[in-house]
């Protein structure tokens, strides 16, 4: 599952790729903002990754 790292303003933002939708095969994506540090948002974004497994 890829996953990157965007600095918004003076925040920090992640985006994860989720696995594609079954039914309309569609890309599916999941952004999580407001942390103010980048290793906050990488905490966080390594988290989501295990949790979306």
């Amino acid at each position: 599952m890829k996953g990157y790292l965007r600095k918004r303003g003076s925040n920090w933002s992640f985006t994860i790729d989720l696995p594609r939708d079954p039914v309309t095969n569609k890309r599916r994506q999941r952004t999580k903002s407001g942390f103010s540090t980048q290793k906050d948002a990488r905490v966080a974004m390594t988290g989501e990754k295990k949790s979306n497994e």
